[in-house]
C-alpha cells in the first residue's frame, strides 16, 4: 500500500486551497464568462483539485494532479508580463523558458506513463497477439515499434505492457520530437538575435 507522507499531503492541500481561491477570483474577475470557466487552466484545476478535496484524508498515490505542473508555464508568462524580467536578456529568458518547458513536459509525460502502467490493461483495449517466428506480436505492438524506430528513439530497456500505454508512448514520442525541434530552433534564433 502506497501512502502520502504527511508533509506531502499538507503541501498538496495548501496548493489545492491556493488553486481553488485562484479559480474563484478568476471567475469573479471575468464575470463567470464561459471561455474562462471552461478554459484549459480552469479545467485542469477542477479535474485535479476536486478529487483531492473530495478524497479528504483518503488520498491515493494514483492521481492526475501532475497536470497542474503545466500551471508553472502560466506563472512564468505572468511574471514576464509583470515586467519582472525586463532587465534579463532575450537569450536568458528563452533559456529559462526552454528549461521550464522541458521539465514540465518530461514530468507530465513520465507521470502519465506511470499512471497508465499502474492501471494496467483496460477492458476492451487489450492487444490480440498472433504467434509468429518473431514471437507473439500484435498490430498495436508493431505500430509502437515502428514509431520508436522511425523517431530514432530505439528500443531501450523499458517497454510498455498494454495497449493504452503503448499508444500514449507513441504520441509522447511524436510530441517529444516536435518539442525538441521547436525548442532547438528557438534557442538558435535567440542566440542569433543576441549575437547581432
Amino acid at each position: 500500500d502506497h501512502e502520502l507522507l504527511p508533509e506531502v499531503e499538507l503541501l498538496e492541500l495548501i496548493f489545492a486551497a491556493f488553486f481553488i481561491l485562484h479559480y474563484i477570483v478568476y471567475l469573479v474577475k471575468h464575470e463567470f464568462h464561459g471561455a474562462h470557466v471552461w478554459g484549459v487552466d480552469s479545467l485542469v484545476d477542477v479535474f485535479t483539485i476536486v478529487p483531492l478535496v473530495i478524497q479528504g484524508r483518503q488520498h491515493s498515490w494514483l492521481s492526475v494532479s501532475f497536470l497542474r505542473s503545466w500551471r508553472l508555464l502560466k506563472c512564468y508568462h505572468r511574471l514576464e508580463a509583470s515586467g519582472l524580467f525586463d532587465d534579463v536578456s532575450d537569450l536568458h529568458r528563452g533559456m529559462v523558458l526552454g528549461l521550464i518547458n522541458f521539465f514540465t513536459l518530461v514530468f507530465t509525460l513520465a507521470a502519465a506513463e506511470f499512471v497508465l502502467e499502474v492501471l494496467g490493461p483496460i477492458e476492451g483495449f487489450e492487444d490480440s497477439f498472433i504467434t509468429t517466428t518473431m514471437g507473439d506480436i500484435s498490430m498495436w505492438q508493431m505500430y509502437y515499434w515502428m514509431i520508436t524506430t522511425i523517431s530514432t528513439v530505439g528500443y531501450g530497456d523499458f517497454a510498455p505492457t498494454n495497449f493504452m500505454s503503448r499508444g500514449f508512448t507513441a504520441v509522447a514520442i511524436g510530441v517529444g520530437v516536435v518539442f525538441f525541434t521547436i525548442q532547438s530552433g528557438e534557442v538558435y534564433n535567440l542566440k542569433q538575435l543576441d549575437d547581432s
